[in-house]
């Protein structure tokens, strides 16, 4: 069967790990992947190397308001499907199916979305509104926690569509005694120190502002701590990245948090950790986080500290 996975960001975020190692696994014997990504970036560096074909597809603003934009686009998406003789569409986020599920049926294919971020809206407001136009006209719909499929089913999408998948985990990669001196020393942090750690995009849902505030009191009660936060702002948002900078000189951290940008291997930073640090928008997600934690986090043998509010 020929796949097309569709992905509208560039970045290597958590929705870009999970696919790039769905296609590491996905057997070539049975399905024949493509990707088409928005543009080119750090995705489509790390999808290049795993032997899949990759177009690059201007999916453009992606709102159908603007027809004279939007039409041509699904349009010429359509065709590219049926040139490829692609049998399905699978959508690995809610902005790339907002092209790729109504250009999946203009090609007569069917359409899969995987929904990765938790939805918290009320059923009548207009961002619940959208998701029912779009995900009405999708076959299935992948949620990967079971409060993702609960956010999707209180803003009126059928059950019957929505399967729960939650992310696999490579315990072969994923396992104690992996040993974080070499992200200790990269970042000339000592043996003896306590290191914190927060991993995701910089963005403000992330609570990154919060643990900021937080940390000016873990720093009171033990000065010699350090907070390493990986990742970087998405694209036309870096300004977000100088703004937690600016709010950590602020707090008065600024000498005990280390804005670690970008980290490729993420192993031995999560073995270097003493403590990691995630945030959740709501109790569903705090479930959701506090699972993957667990599993991800305490399999590697540190302490999980999770942060949520209401």
């Amino acid at each position: 069967m020929r796949l097309a996975f569709l992905e509208k960001s560039p970045v290597l975020g958590g929705g870009q790990h999970n696919l790039l190692t769905l296609l590491s696994r996905l057997d070539r014997s049975r399905f024949e992947p493509f990707i088409v990504c928005h543009k080119e970036g750090p995705f489509t560096e790390r999808a290049k190397a795993l032997d899949v074909p990759l177009s690059l597809f201007d999916m453009g603003r992606l709102r159908q308001r603007f027809l004279w934009d939007f039409a041509p686009r699904r349009r010429k998406l359509s065709l590219w499907f049926e040139e490829n003789r692609i049998q399905m569409v699978v959508a690995n986020s809610f902005p790339a199916g907002k092209l790729g599920i109504p250009a999946a049926r203009g090609a007569g294919i069917p359409a899969i979305l995987c929904k990765q971020i938790i939805i918290h809206k009320d059923y009548f407001s207009s961002t619940a509104a959208v998701y029912r136009f779009y995900l009405s006209r999708c076959d299935r719909i992948i949620a990967v926690s079971e409060a993702c499929r609960k956010g999707l089913s209180a803003i009126g999408i059928s059950g019957e569509k929505v399967k729960v998948i939650p992310n696999g985990v490579d315990t072969d990669q994923w396992k104690p005694g992996l040993g974080g001196q070499s992200f200790r020393e990269r970042f000339g942090i000592g043996d003896r120190i306590l290191l914190a750690g927060n991993v995701s995009a910089l963005r403000s849902e992330k609570g990154i502002e919060t643990l900021l505030r937080a940390w000016a009191g873990v720093v009171k009660a033990e000065p010699r701590a350090i907070l390493a936060i990986i990742g970087e702002a998405d694209p036309g948002q870096r300004s977000y990245g100088e703004k937690l900078r600016e709010l950590s000189k602020a707090m008065g951290v600024s000498s005990s948090v280390i804005f670690c940008g970008y980290v490729e291997d993420l192993r031995p930073a999560f073995s270097a950790f003493d403590l990691f640090y995630t945030f959740s928008n709501g109790l569903g997600h705090f479930v959701y986080v506090t699972i993957h934690g667990v599993i991800n986090y305490q399999y590697i043998h540190i302490s999980v500290l999770l942060s949520f509010h209401f």
